[in-house]
């Protein structure tokens, strides 16, 4: 469903919930960071800025918002975005005034976010109105690793 510019009916997941994500399957070809070890022992799987190669996340940090990780979303322009759920992404750096206009949560301000190395428009920093805030990155823009 493409929606006209302004009409966002239905695309808006309520109530908001956010709990950290259990086990989940690699979203792309996994490979493992040397030195960084999980709390079961085993080396932690990182997410990169697919343009710089900067690690962004890890996949310990993937959350669920409205019960799922991913999301699928169309701007209003009609430009469709698979996203990513994680509670914190370090190599991110936020830009811009929070918003609520055409959020794709309900009751969730946001703003971009950036790769903190090479700047490159990497997904957005929702603000839940009394929840800890989240990052929605998009999934294309990352590489796993």
């Amino acid at each position: 469903m493409n929606p006209e510019p302004g009409d966002h009916r239905g695309m808006y997941p309520t109530p908001l919930l956010l709990k950290r994500h259990g086990e989940l399957p690699v979203m792309s070809r996994p490979g493992r960071e040397s030195g960084a070890a999980s709390d079961r022992g085993e080396q932690e799987v990182f997410y990169r800025c697919r343009f710089c190669l900067t690690k962004i996340t890890s996949a310990a940090r993937m959350i669920e918002v409205s019960g799922s990780h991913r999301h699928v979303f169309a701007n209003p322009y009609g430009k469709i975005f698979e996203i990513g759920c994680f509670a914190a992404a370090p190599g991110c750096i936020s830009q811009g005034t929070p918003t609520t206009e055409c959020t794709w949560f309900a009751g969730c301000s946001w703003r971009f976010s950036l790769c903190g190395s090479c700047f490159s428009h990497l997904g957005w920093k929702y603000q839940p109105n009394r929840a800890a805030s989240f990052f929605g990155l998009i999934l294309a823009n990352l590489l796993c690793q």
